[in-house]
């Protein structure tokens, strides 16, 4: 679990850079393990978020035939099997395909009580794969983490 945490830089705009799920304080929030369900509570991010290879659009053989460069959001690049609630983020998130002010994607996960405050844009899109653009998340899919018992995916704010 990642609690009470802040990202942000005194001495200007802080950037984070990346080429995959790539968020303000975490790239990814999940888990493969069954009823182990990882959380993110009473977080803050005040960051720019972006991709190292906004053009790159090779497709990734691990990652279901979607391209490397996706997955951008303001606290949490994926929150896949995961559950993010009372966090909220602001700043600039850009390019890749799944781009989101606080998740770039939530895949079998939660966001409940959140909110951002960010200028969203897609660097890549394509309709060979499932991407998405959003002020609090780039795309919604799957069903709850285990511990929420629930049939489908969902973000409360």
């Amino acid at each position: 679990m990642i609690s009470r945490c802040y990202a942000h830089a005194d001495s200007g705009s802080a950037t984070v850079s990346g080429l995959g799920a790539t968020g303000g304080l975490v790239g990814a929030n999940n888990s493969v393990r069954k009823k182990q369900v990882p959380m993110i509570r009473f977080c803050w991010a005040e960051v720019n978020v972006s991709s190292t290879h906004p053009n790159h659009s090779g497709i990734n053989p691990a990652d279901n035939g979607n391209p490397y460069n996706i997955k951008y959001g303001g606290i949490v690049g994926c929150n896949e099997n995961g559950t993010t609630f009372d966090s909220h983020a602001s700043g600039n998130i850009s390019e890749g395909d799944r781009v989101g002010g606080l998740a770039g994607c939530t895949i079998d996960g939660a966001i409940i009580r959140c909110w951002a405050a960010a200028n969203v844009s897609q660097g890549i899109s394509s309709t060979a794969w499932e991407g998405g653009i959003g002020g609090l998340t780039g795309r919604v899919d799957g069903k709850l983490p285990p511990v929420w018992a629930g049939s489908k995916a969902v973000v409360l704010s």
